[in-house]
């Protein structure tokens, strides 16, 4: 019997991985507890018996009236149970409970059984178990979990994403879409090489996780084709997060990218909110689009700030060491509302179809604003810089004439078609607010440089 879609998993660096991990949510409006948000089993004994159906007793146990939907980890015993996590349907007794499968608990008594408690390898053995509708959280510790094998179902193995299951990291806010200060971090062990942290062909969500590749040898972070949202990608020398199926549907959401070298940091189909700075490889080189995207500070004679993508809209690249925006690699590229300051060669580079840069912005660019190969309409030549204080990481629009200033409510479209109103959008990917007066929608939410958190 597989485990209950609305399942959730617990892992935990000072957890366990013979814990039971697990909790069936919809047991919580029965007024049961779950027993797998800490570190240490709920219930911990050597007594189990086990008769090859669902039923599991013990002498000890002292199973609580609130324990249905807990998970329990089995193993060993006169019966050789190979480890097996399953969970309570429902509580005969102190000493019975009646789980949710039978298979693998062979006829034994002297079985260990612990009930409750977080997991310890995010890649462990229960990633096999997943169905589409688990969550699978990561608790925030100041020490990284380790990925030590590249064997994924291992003990300290790599990840292997389940279709439909979402992978969320937390501090004190467990949930999916949390925007917790503190994210958990899973790191490559220095001892490996040649691999990655994530690898599936399955669709899945990842979000509030750093991952760190150590700078191993060709380490790689997530190689998958779902989403991935508000995580943090660095030290990897083979790309930070890339499509693990080449679908056309893999996204970065507010990631961030820095410290990555030898390769692409961003190499999925789409990336928005996303910023990378001080990688000494071109950063972002999503397939399809991206949009409301920042690099800078990107070194490394042969770094971009962007490159590869088709479709540019509303991002700035900043201070790298080539080029701003690079559209040599695909006929149908474009750059829309973008802007392009201070990088040590051109703005924008395009090819011999001549892509498209549609009310794009530059200042500073040190070979001027294009490199040639580009069909420039609407360009927007600044006399002043357009940020707060790019240096210090502000890349919000500054109200400096000739500089930010131009800018504002500038962004195309200017009207929506079918009358669908005025827009008053700004070039670039943050926002200016307003102060005082009315408003015709609410506060302008804007997006912070800093924590790259959206706030109003």
């Amino acid at each position: 019997m597989a485990f209950n879609a609305n399942t959730v998993w617990e892992v935990r660096v000072d957890g366990d991985d013979s814990n039971g991990g697990s909790f069936n949510t919809n047991a919580l409006g029965t007024g049961n507890t779950d027993y797998s948000q800490q570190a240490a089993a709920q219930i911990s004994v050597t007594d189990a018996v086990t008769n090859a159906t669902t039923t599991i007793t013990s002498a000890t146990a002292n199973f609580p009236a609130n324990c249905v939907g807990n998970g329990i980890c089995i193993e060993g015993g006169t019966g050789a149970i190979t480890r097996r996590y399953v969970q309570i349907l429902s509580r005969t007794n102190a000493t019975t409970v009646v789980v949710d499968a039978a298979t693998g608990l062979t006829p034994g008594t002297g079985a260990t059984l612990k009930m409750g408690g977080a997991l310890a390898s995010p890649g462990g053995a229960f990633n096999s178990l997943l169905v589409s509708g688990n969550v699978v959280f990561y608790k925030y510790n100041a020490l990284p979990f380790v990925i030590t094998s590249t064997t994924q179902g291992a003990t300290g193995g790599r990840i292997s994403p389940t279709n439909g299951v979402s992978y969320s990291g937390y501090d004190t806010t467990r949930r999916l879409r949390n925007w917790d200060a503190n994210r958990p971090t899973i790191q490559l062990d220095a001892s490996l090489s040649t691999t990655n942290i994530v690898s599936s062909t399955s669709y899945a969500l990842i979000e509030s996780v750093i991952f760190d590749g150590n700078n191993i040898t060709l380490g790689t972070g997530c190689a998958h084709r779902g989403s991935t949202w508000r995580c943090r990608f660095q030290n990897f020398t083979n790309g930070g997060v890339t499509d693990g199926a080449a679908t056309g549907i893999t996204e970065a959401a507010f990631c961030e990218f820095t410290g990555n070298s030898g390769a692409a940091a961003a190499q999925v189909y789409h990336g928005i909110g996303c910023v990378a700075w001080n990688n000494s490889a071109t950063p972002f080189q999503f397939v399809a689009s991206a949009r409301d995207c920042i690099s800078f500070g990107n070194t490394g004679v042969n770094t971009d700030g962007f490159s590869a993508s088709r479709k540019f809209w509303n991002c700035i690249a900043y201070g790298n060491a080539r080029n701003g925006f690079n559209l040599s690699s695909a006929a149908e590229s474009a750059a829309y509302n973008c802007i392009s300051e201070a990088n040590l060669v051109s703005g924008y580079v395009g090819n011999s179809a001549l892509p498209f840069v549609v009310n794009c912005a530059d200042f500073g660019n040190s070979s001027g604003r294009s490199g040639g190969n580009i069909r420039d309409l609407d360009p927007i030549n600044l006399s002043a810089s357009a940020f707060v204080n790019a240096a210090g990481g502000d890349f919000r629009l500054n109200a400096t004439a000739g500089g930010g200033a131009l800018l504002r409510a500038l962004a195309l479209p200017a009207t929506f078609p079918g009358g669908g109103g005025a827009n008053y959008r700004d070039i670039g990917p943050l926002q200016h607010q307003d102060s005082g007066g009315g408003n015709s929608g609410g506060p302008v939410r804007v997006l912070q440089p800093n924590t790259w958190s959206l706030v109003g």
